[in-house]
């Protein structure tokens, strides 16, 4: 009972914090894990947290990662989810980094990228295509600039080259920040006008 109520204290302490220092015109992904199972957390509002994340088990743990926003949102709940299939890659990626087991993960974390790009781009895509959006060339570079960086990575991975776990991290997280929250949300007027939810 008192190791229970510790472990609450400690975890609310942490949170709040980390609410203090964390706090910024910065609205990513979180989950919140317990035993594998993940569990998005949105936060509305203007403001959102950079990342916490808490792991229940035996070893009581508090990481930073990426809380979705809904000022991320470009309005699709397809796209919405395919998204957040992005920030939890982010989030995978820092716990195990947080574990030493960054060099473990990053193969897992390649391939995952190759599912994402090959199921978001089609699909983002067929509708830019579907509705006329003027932007589709640029987009479809920004599209190509991603598969040449996890191509990248993974020849790098094959070949058994070391690949810091911090540049995948960087990475994605650069994708996330510079093209979700850029370049998609040019979009978001012409599908929302075409009645596309």
């Amino acid at each position: 009972m008192i190791n229970c109520l510790w472990q609450w204290m400690s975890g609310a302490v942490a949170l709040f914090c980390a609410s203090i220092l964390l706090r910024k015109r910065y609205p990513p992904l979180s989950s919140m894990s317990r035993q594998g199972k993940d569990k998005t957390l949105e936060i509305h509002g203007e403001y959102a947290l950079i990342a916490v994340t808490l792991f229940f088990d035996k070893d009581f743990e508090l990481m930073a990662i990426m809380i979705w926003n809904q000022s991320y949102s470009v309005g699709v709940s397809e796209l919405d989810e395919q998204h957040k299939s992005l920030i939890r890659m982010i989030n995978e990626m820092h716990y195990a980094m947080n574990q030493d087991k960054g060099q473990e993960a990053i193969s897992s974390i390649v391939e995952q990228m190759f599912d994402y790009m090959e199921d978001h781009f089609t699909t983002e895509e067929g509708y830019m295509q579907q509705y006329g959006y003027l932007g589709l060339q640029a987009h479809q570079g920004e599209h190509e600039e991603f598969r040449a960086k996890a191509m990248d990575l993974k020849e790098r991975v094959s070949s058994g080259e070391f690949v810091l776990s911090f540049e995948v991290v960087q990475f994605l997280s650069d994708w996330l920040q510079n093209h979700i929250m850029v370049t998609d949300m040019k979009y978001t007027s012409l599908f929302a006008e075409k009645g596309l939810r």
